[in-house]
């Protein structure tokens, strides 16, 4: 279809519709620039798909006023340029105009990038160049008419230059967009997590300047350096719905930055299809500095193939990523790979701080040993009678543990409940009742509350205890949960055997809640100034909480101090009291609000029972 000088074009959707849209998606300068950057990008990769030869520049300028704002961006590339006939296509809303649906590697999956950024901002001149045939038009809301509005400035037939298309969107004066100084702007646009495929590519030269009155800054050219780093994973995840996906991590020398909402923080995984990167995310790590060592990709060919066919779903419309919840086999797989690799790095971490005094190390060990008993005394752990354990890893149904159990009169018995867990429920509740009774018993509850396994993810796990009046009592324990049950039998016995010592049996598993104490430097902002690390067993005192230094450092220097042994006194019992304060909570109160009281109390009792043992070896310096 052919377009005339001076002719109107209406692109035919809800103005409101439209500018709802643009803003949604484009919400600063720099999203605009991204999207006309990548446009840009496949323009030229149209060309390479063609065989043919180009120059790969993309031209950028930004206008800033004396007061700071904003006033135009242009950039400018020399690919094939907008013939007469696509403009009114490119410009109208619903129409595939994306190199994507002729089954080429480009961004634009939903084709409204370029119409969202001028909306979002202003107005804009369009100058092409196709063919000799040159376009000058103008894309713009309409205050009068109320509508949106392309309009053909200028038409030529025989433009005596090579192909070119120059976009300058014009910033509205009411929205006051903020403009930075160069510098800044150079890091967003060179380091941008959408652009780093473009920036690397040594095809494209890809030059930014920015004007400021009479001050120009620049050019300089845009060239993305990935981090130093070494290659730890390549490997390939199957998904049900999506086919193969390529998963390559990357372990970087340094501590890499990382914020979920900053586009270009260094650390994190690049999410691409076909060659198009969709975002840039931790896979719920965002809040461990440890996974600040770690980036990569995520490549999923399957996304690109459900789009070609139409389902725009998985993808989020205001280009901030995909919908997870739709890929969840995938993420679980991406999620368990980081988990082990963060994991280990923290703890490699730990083991290579400074050395600490022997003096120092042989009271740590004294006083975790130690409180490993009294926490062992207070929680009543499951004593499991022939030794062993059930194979948590190959549980697939509701399991009770032990099948079968003793204890002596009036002495409670601890059993525990396994069920896999459900895909979106974080809780599952156990129903306890007995049957077969000969004799008095008591249970703990009758109600259990399942929650996550601390060390399988795929397991719900609760506690309950038993315990009967005299000897030869006995009955069956019948658990229930989501239409399963299982049963075990639990007996009072003048005493409970004891596993004899020898060869043949199993090796003990390591006891102890707590294996190490820990002091981290690398956090630089904590949210608490002690934690027990659940996964690794270790008490980590965050240095850089305020008022833990000067008075303790690295390795627990200091600790020989009055001021430091007292802070350190405090910050162990701290632990200690939470840890073991909840897990006893968490096993005998059923109801949550009666649980919260019950920890509460169980944190003081605990406190004068453990700070004793702790202020004898260290306040003895």
């Amino acid at each position: 279809m052919t377009i005339g000088k001076g002719e109107k074009i209406y692109p035919g959707i809800e103005e409101e519709v439209a500018v709802i849209q643009a803003h949604g998606t484009i919400s600063n300068i720099f999203d605009a620039l991204v999207e006309l950057i990548t446009n840009s990008d496949d323009s030229y990769r149209l060309l390479e798909y063609e065989g043919k030869k180009h120059t790969g520049k993309i031209d950028i300028l930004i206008k800033k006023s004396k007061q700071g704002f904003c006033e135009s961006i242009k950039v400018k590339d020399e690919a094939n340029g907008i013939s007469p006939e696509k403009i009114k296509e490119i410009f109208c809303y619903g129409k595939p105009t994306s190199g994507l649906y002729q089954g080429k590697s480009v961004r634009g999956f939903f084709g409204r990038g370029l119409k969202e950024s001028i909306l979002a901002l202003g107005s804009a001149n369009i100058k092409t160049c196709c063919n000799g045939k040159l376009t000058h038009c103008k894309y713009y809301y309409d205050d009068k008419e109320k509508r949106l509005v392309l309009e053909i400035i200028d038409k030529y037939e025989n433009y005596d230059q090579s192909s070119f298309t120059e976009i300058t969107i014009f910033c509205s004066s009411e929205k006051k967009l903020k403009c930075y100084e160069f510098d800044k702007i150079y890091r967003i646009l060179n380091d941008h997590f959408a652009l780093r495929e473009i920036n690397k590519n040594r095809r494209r030269e890809i030059r930014i300047m920015l004007e400021k009155g009479n001050k120009r800054f620049g050019p300089k050219r845009l060239f993305y350096k990935e981090p130093n780093a070494q290659q730890i994973v390549n490997e390939q995840i199957m998904s049900s719905e999506y086919g193969p996906v390529k998963f390559i991590l990357y372990e970087s020398f340094d501590r890499l930055y990382y914020s979920k909402y900053d586009p270009v923080s260094s650390a994190g995984i690049l999410v691409k299809t076909n060659g198009v990167i969709l975002e840039n995310c931790m896979f719920g790590y965002e809040n461990d500095i440890y996974s600040n060592y770690f980036f990569g990709e995520l490549d999923c060919p399957g996304f690109y193939e459900k789009i070609l066919q139409g389902d725009k779903s998985l993808i989020r419309p205001d280009r901030k990523g995909i919908y997870w919840q739709k890929v969840q086999d995938i993420e679980d797989k991406v999620k368990e790979i980081l988990k082990h690799h963060i994991e280990r790095k923290k703890r490699k971490s730990y083991e290579s701080t400074e050395e600490i005094p022997q003096d120092r190390k042989d009271k740590f060990h004294k006083v975790l040993k130690k409180l490993n008993i009294l926490a062992e005394e207070i929680t009543e752990p499951v004593l499991v009678d022939d030794g062993n354990f059930p194979d948590e890893q190959n549980i697939t149904r509701l399991t009770i543990y032990p099948s079968e159990a003793s204890s002596s009169p009036d002495q409670f018995r601890a059993f525990s409940i396994y069920a896999p867990r459900i895909k979106g429920y974080d809780e599952r509740i156990a129903l306890i009742a007995l049957d077969d009774i000969k004799g008095d018993f008591r249970l703990s509850s009758e109600e259990v509350l399942l929650r996550p396994h601390e060390k399988y993810e795929q397991l719900m796990y609760g506690y309950f205890k038993i315990k009967g009046n005299k000897v030869g009592d006995r009955t069956i324990i019948i658990v229930r949960s989501n239409n399963e049950e299982d049963i075990a039998e639990f007996k009072v016995v003048e005493h409970i055997r004891k596993k004899a010592k020898g060869k043949t049996q199993p090796k003990e598993k390591q006891r102890g809640l707590f294996k190490k104490i820990v002091f981290d430097s690398e956090e630089m902002d904590p949210d608490q100034r002690v934690f027990y690390d659940k996964k690794s067993g270790y008490i980590i005192i965050y240095l850089n909480f305020p008022g833990i230094q000067p008075n303790l450092g690295k390795s627990g220097n200091g600790i020989e101090t009055p001021k430091g042994s007292m802070l350190f006194v405090e910050l162990l019992a701290e632990a200690f009291c939470r840890e073991v304060s909840r897990r006893k909570a968490d096993r005998d109160i059923f109801d949550a609000e009666g649980r919260l009281d019950y920890y509460l109390k169980l944190y003081n009792e605990n406190l004068k029972r453990c700070l004793p043992i702790i202020q004898k070896i260290f306040l003895a310096y």
